[in-house]
């Protein structure tokens, strides 16, 4: 005879032969640890389980999309006076343009442009030889990248998540 299982133990990846398996115990936080609560999930195969997943994956975008609008908004309120004194030690020290911009692939490929505050200097040299001593501090604060928070709330990029890479890079990497 089978052994009855626990909907609440099963992991829905851990169905065989149409029979539920145990695995573990139940996370004492709920479902974090892939259990699911109700009927084993898995065990019978229907459409409205694979629209019920698209559904929790638009409002798991929707929310982590919430998320970085609220942050970024929050963000870029709360750093707009430190923003300021950056973009004016900036000016004063390396001259115009504040803002370094550059290409970067985004969600599926697409470039877009990515605002940075600069921390080298113009001209011939290789990195080490251009950066300033101001860069240098505001690279090791991170306050240059104060300016993505831009990016964040247009879309281009998420507050949590892979960094963009250069474009020339992203051929190495699998989609």
């Amino acid at each position: 005879s089978e052994e009855s299982v626990r909907p609440s133990r099963v992991h829905p990846h851990e169905v065989h032969g149409g029979r539920a398996v145990r695995r573990g115990r139940p996370s004492k936080r709920g479902t974090s640890c892939g259990f699911r609560l109700g009927v084993a999930v898995g065990a019978v195969r229907s459409p409205v389980m694979g629209a019920r997943r698209r559904d929790d994956r638009r409002a798991a975008r929707a929310a982590k999309r919430a998320l970085d609008v609220v942050g970024a908004g929050a963000g870029l309120v709360v750093g707009a006076v430190p923003m300021a004194f950056v973009a004016a030690a900036v000016a004063r020290s390396m001259g115009r343009p504040v803002l370094f911009r550059q290409r970067r692939p985004g969600r599926d490929g697409e470039l877009f442009t990515l605002y940075k505050f600069r921390t080298m200097r113009d001209g011939p040299g290789d990195d080490a030889e251009r950066l300033t001593p101001l860069g240098r501090w505001l690279r090791s604060t991170s306050l240059d990248e104060l300016p993505e928070l831009w990016n964040v709330l247009r879309g281009d990029m998420s507050l949590v998540g892979p960094r963009p890479l250069l474009p020339e890079y992203l051929s190495r990497y699998s989609p």
